[in-house]
Order: C-alpha cells, then sequence, then structure tokens
C-alpha cells in the first residue's frame, strides 16, 4: 500500500500489485495500481468505533461480559471484576462452566438461556446469583445480546446490574407485609367473640320489653 499524490493536489491510498510477464517476446513487469482511499476510510471508522466501543465497556459501571458460541470468555470488564472479585486474567480463555462465577443454580439457568439466545431466540432479562467470596449473597440482573460479527461468527453479551438492594428491600418488604397479615388475621380472630356477644345482646334487646332486664343488656354491652 502507498499514497500517491493526484494532479489536483489530492492525497489518496493505493494498493500496487506487479508481475513479471512476456510482452513482444521481451521481459516486462505489470504494475496495477488500485484506489483504496474508500476502503482505508471505511477501515478506519471501524477501528475507531471498535476504539470507542471497547472504551465505553470498559469504562461502563454494569457488569459487561462476553463469550463465544461455545461459551468461552472473550471479554470481561472491571466492572465485572468488582461485581464477582474474580481478575479478568482467571475468566478470559475458559469455559462458562470452568469459571466459578455463579451459584449452582445460576450456573444452570445461564447456560440455559445461553443455549437459547445462541439457537436465535430472543431473551428476557433474567436474574442471576453471583458467587463472591467477599460477598455472601449478590444478585444481578442479567440482560442477554446476540451479536452477529461480520465474519459470520456470533459472540453473547451480557450486562450484568448489581440488584442486591432491591432484592434485600423487597424481602424486607415481603416480611413486612406477612407480618402484617398475621396481625390482622390475630386482630380478627380476637374480635370475633365480642362481637357476636354483642350481637346477641342487641337481639335480645329487639324482643325484651322488661327496663331492668334491657339495663342489664346495655351493662353487658359496655363491659364486653
Amino acid at each position: 500500500e502507498e499514497k500517491f499524490i493526484t494532479l489536483d493536489g489530492r492525497v489518496v491510498d493505493v494498493e500496487v500489485t506487479g508481475k513479471y510477464i512476456k510482452y513482444n517476446g521481451k521481459s516486462a513487469t505489470l504494475g496495477l495500481i488500485r484506489n483504496i482511499t474508500q476502503q482505508k476510510i471505511a477501515e478506519n471508522a471501524l477501528r475507531e468505533s471498535e476504539k470507542k466501543y471497547s472504551e465505553l465497556v470498559r469504562e461502563n459501571p454494569d457488569a459487561i461480559v462476553s463469550l463465544n458460541e461455545n461459551g468461552v470468555f472473550l471479554t470481561f470488564n472491571p466492572a465485572a471484576e468488582r461485581l464477582s472479585g474474580i481478575q479478568a486474567a482467571k475468566v478470559l480463555g475458559n469455559n462458562m462452566e470452568a469459571v466459578n462465577l455463579l451459584k449452582p443454580n445460576s450456573l444452570e439457568k445461564a447456560l440455559r438461556e445461553f443455549r437459547l439466545l445462541v439457537s436465535g431466540k430472543e431473551r428476557k432479562p433474567f436474574e442471576l446469583e453471583i458467587n463472591n467470596l467477599r460477598t455472601p449473597w449478590i444478585v444481578a440482573e442479567a440482560n442477554p445480546k446476540l451479536i452477529k460479527q461480520k465474519d459470520g461468527t456470533i459472540t453473547v453479551q451480557f450486562t450484568l446490574r448489581d440488584i442486591t438492594e432491591r432484592k434485600l428491600i423487597e424481602e424486607e418488604l415481603k416480611k413486612s407485609n406477612e407480618e402484617l397479615a398475621t396481625f390482622i388475621y390475630r386482630a380478627s380472630h380476637d374480635l370475633r367473640a365480642p362481637l357476636r356477644s354483642l350481637l346477641g345482646l342487641i337481639e335480645l334487646l329487639k324482643i325484651e320489653n322488661n327496663p331492668a332486664a334491657i339495663h342489664q343488656y346495655i351493662q353487658h354491652m359496655q363491659k364486653s
């Protein structure tokens, strides 16, 4: 590849190839010059785009990991290192099943979702439990994405967002609701006997004509 200057002063990228030939019985060199300026512009734009994408993945606060169609890790950004407590060097090049990244039940779920995604089926976000030795319980929401490369290969990307705090709040709310339901049940049960007694006294008052008896019923109701 070379750079040529055209007659109007523009710099263009060219690809120069040559080969020896016979011309009129003599040895000669055939030179072919092809303008590849647009190709070089496209290649540079692609490299710049890939560079920006790589920087976005690296600086993203969410954990982002990618795997090839065989389940081998290709990328593992710094946020994924922080979430899992595992260094990227120990993950890259290894199969999903060989890396102690997920709890057993979550690994089964991740493998199932991975296979469905590779088969071409769209998948919704799902939850995974991360196997972090420093933190006993971490829950992440996994957002899967299938990326088709120009060469026909596919890459599966998972964006993992830490939702542990949200899950803890949900568990606390669930516990509070259960305790409230238990309290209401017990309170309503405790009120049933006095209410039945009051309803019985009211029915007696409806048919009683003796003032002394009515007064006695009223006193019972006040005590109830």
